[in-house]
């Protein structure tokens, strides 16, 4: 199976929100510093955490849901239609 020729896809097309400018409704926060707790009751709920555990809670996202089987299947039906 071939991929359709000369599709375009555009961002827009998928999610015409991500057009939208958002830099006047964030501009009062958009360069503020990053908050420091030192001892305060915020800290003591949620500590800091090493890069390593953040990297672990992310690790099992996929982004595009399927897309490791629309692989595989592609590559199955190549590999299929070369012998």
């Amino acid at each position: 199976m071939q991929p359709p020729e000369n599709v375009t896809l555009k961002l827009e097309d998928i999610n015409p929100d991500m057009n939208i400018d958002y830099s006047e409704e964030y501009k009062d926060i958009i360069n503020m510093e990053r908050p420091v707790h030192k001892g305060d009751e915020f800290e003591a709920r949620h500590p800091h955490m090493s890069q390593e555990n953040r990297a672990k809670i992310f690790a099992p996202f996929a982004a595009l849901k399927g897309y490791e089987e629309a692989i595989d299947n592609a590559s199955e039906s190549v590999n299929n239609s070369d012998s």
